[in-house]
């Protein structure tokens, strides 16, 4: 398995999704790209947009409400990193082609250990919803001894590992463009903003 010391993952999650994470609904998380050998700790980002979760629910639209069981200090929590997951194991997702006419979809997916519909019970997703994500396969997270934060972080607390493929824009070379950080062509930095999927961060906790 790869864990990397003093390495986790900051991954970015929509609120409705962080809702049922907290409520120990969704046991596992989808994602199209992931290092599939990764063990360690995930940080959950809840992301801005129209969705917005709080303390005591979670509000969508003004329709629908999901109590949260624990969570922050503060009201507001979209755009912080709320809490953390201990991730265990990643599962390759593999996609089926459905020829009997009985079913109502033409794929399904599943892992070695999740058949279909386990899958989208874990995941909180439909099939259509999954499909329309994956296309085809992706990877399985499963999530394990959450813990949630008293206080939310702010994203900008968070450092990560900012590798150069271009000498020409390495800040380290000199002018006669002799590399200074060979081996490592890495910065640290704190984050600005949160990724779009997930990134490694250097875990300070």
């Amino acid at each position: 398995m790869f864990q990397m010391e003093n390495k986790s993952i900051l991954m970015s999650i929509q609120p409705q999704y962080v809702a049922k994470i907290l409520n120990g609904e969704k046991t596992i998380e989808i994602r199209k790209k992931f290092p599939k050998d990764y063990v360690g700790w995930v940080y959950l980002y809840c992301t801005k947009g129209k969705e917005y979760l709080f303390k005591d629910t979670y509000v969508m639209s003004g329709k629908e409400g999901y109590f949260l069981t624990k969570c922050g200090d503060v009201n507001f929590l979209n755009s912080k990193v709320v809490a953390r997951f201990w991730c265990d194991k990643v599962e390759e997702i593999n996609s089926y082609k459905h020829w009997n006419s009985d079913c109502d979809y033409d794929i399904h997916f599943e892992t070695e250990t999740l058949y279909y519909d386990k899958l989208l019970e874990k995941s909180c997703l439909n099939n259509q919803q999954l499909e329309d994500y994956l296309e085809f396969n992706g990877y399985a997270i499963h999530i394990s001894k959450l813990e949630v934060f008293d206080k939310p972080k702010d994203i900008k607390k968070f450092k990560h590992k900012k590798i150069y493929r271009n000498c020409n824009k390495c800040p380290y070379r000199d002018f006669e463009y002799k590399c200074r950080q060979l081996p490592n062509c890495i910065e640290t930095l704190n984050l600005k903003h949160a990724p779009q999927s997930w990134c490694y961060i250097e875990d300070t906790l």
